[in-house]
């Protein structure tokens, strides 16, 4: 049934072909625009953001979990790390792959897939550089996160949380090749999706011509914004009226480990319906001075964060103005399935489990009062639930039914309240 919902014959007709004649049935022509990149319009925003080569990964090992066999290392390897943990990692060893890899300038710069000349099964991305003059800036980058800017129209609503985040580590492993010139300095950088800036990470480093270098930073705070490009920056420095070609080979690039970050509505946007970085379920959400707004006369809750994070803490602060629920939750794997804390009924706290149903699994009498700011804090660590409010810990419980999954708030009954600044950590 592949390809049974692409709405169109051409697409049909394409999968057909892919299938029946391999990759090379596909002409360049129709490929390279895409760039192995895939944008969907789901509910958890970190999955709405893909790419073919770890798609097709993902495809194959759970083909093989369902035939009840161990998918292969070179499918674990690229969607794993050495501990298991999902991780993003791009080896480039699919043919073809750029796993989505853009440049900033398409004039003296460039981008494509090619195979490693000393091992054929593996692949490197070709990062080729043409005639740069002295302290000519480029760059080679990857999209954890999009705003409404990146696209023409508004027809599929797409909603993102992003997939690099604060704290968290990126490492780059390349070679350079020369054909003109002498000298390039190369640079780790994020860029600031609220502002725009770019941030170098590192020190500008001048790799030698043959020389294996491994490029390694931890992701910057942005201040309660978020990352939209990850990647290298290049500058050409060879002698004022020179210039210099080339190409850095690229073996891999991953990000991993646990985020620590901050979500200002200050630096957020109202943008496909919805606030960013979060994605809505029911209610009608906006900003409001700049906090998020919650008004709905049923169950509504927003998510964000990264979809396969274990442990993880998240406060809030939260007003609440009208009704009974406010809450906020973690490890939601989806709109069915998650843990929610915060006030439940008058006079009542609550830890709850959704799992296509509401149970509650802890409860006490907490005053809280309407039109006053409070801070509730939520942690899922290991099989501990804790809520704690203003500071203190009020109420907890043990549960093992979830064991990953977003960051949400919101309530299960009319409310009206304010929600932020947010303080995600993920252990």
């Amino acid at each position: 049934m592949c390809g049974w919902d692409t709405d169109c014959n051409a697409g049909n007709v394409g999968t057909i072909a892919g299938v029946l004649g391999g990759l090379d049935s596909i002409p360049a022509k129709y490929r390279a625009p895409i760039n192995d990149s895939i944008v969907l319009s789901g509910l958890p925003g970190s999955l709405n953001i893909l790419d073919l080569p770890t798609f097709s990964r993902v495809l194959a090992s759970i083909g093989y979990r369902l035939a009840g066999e161990t998918p292969p290392r070179s499918i674990r390897e690229g969607l794993e790390r050495g501990d298991g943990e999902r991780a993003l990692h791009f080896d480039f060893s699919l043919p073809g792959s750029t796993h989505g890899f853009r440049v900033s300038d398409p004039v003296p710069f460039a981008v494509a897939a090619r195979r490693d000349p000393a091992d054929p099964m593996k692949g490197l991305l070709e990062f080729r550089f043409e005639r740069v003059l002295r302290e000519e800036r480029g760059k080679l980058f990857w999209k954890p996160f999009y705003r409404r800017a990146d696209f023409d129209d508004e027809r599929y609503s797409p909603v993102f949380s992003p997939l690099a985040r604060t704290g968290q580590k990126v490492r780059i492993a390349f070679t350079r090749e020369s054909w003109e010139g002498d000298t390039i300095g190369v640079a780790g950088y994020v860029r600031d999706s609220h502002s725009g800036r770019e941030i170098e990470t590192t020190t500008m480093t001048f790799p030698k011509v043959g020389e294996e270098r491994v490029l390694e930073f931890t992701i910057p705070d942005t201040e309660g914004s978020q990352v939209d490009e990850v990647g290298l920056i290049l500058v050409g420095w060879t002698g004022a009226g020179k210039r210099d070609s080339g190409r850095l080979l690229i073996r891999s690039f991953s990000i991993s480990g646990p985020a620590r970050y901050r979500i200002d509505f200050a630096r957020q946007a109202f943008e496909f319906g919805s606030v960013t970085p979060f994605s809505h379920d029911g209610g009608r959400w906006t900003l409001q001075d700049g906090r998020m707004h919650l008004m709905t006369a049923e169950p509504a809750l927003s998510y964000t964060g990264g979809h396969a994070v274990r442990d993880q803490r998240v406060s809030a602060q939260v007003r609440p103005l009208a009704g009974t629920s406010h809450l906020v939750g973690a490890r939601a794997a989806g709109a069915m399935r998650s843990y929610l804390a915060g006030f439940d009924g008058p006079n009542r706290i609550a830890i709850i489990r959704r799992d296509f149903g509401v149970e509650r699994l802890a409860t006490a009498d907490f005053p809280w009062e309407a039109d006053r700011e409070y801070e509730l804090a939520f942690s899922a660590i290991g099989e501990e639930l804790l809520l704690s409010i203003d500071g203190k810990p009020l109420l907890s419980c043990r549960d093992s039914r979830h064991g990953f999954g977003m960051i949400a708030c919101g309530a299960l009954s009319p409310s009206r309240a304010l929600y932020g600044p947010f303080e995600v950590e993920e252990c």
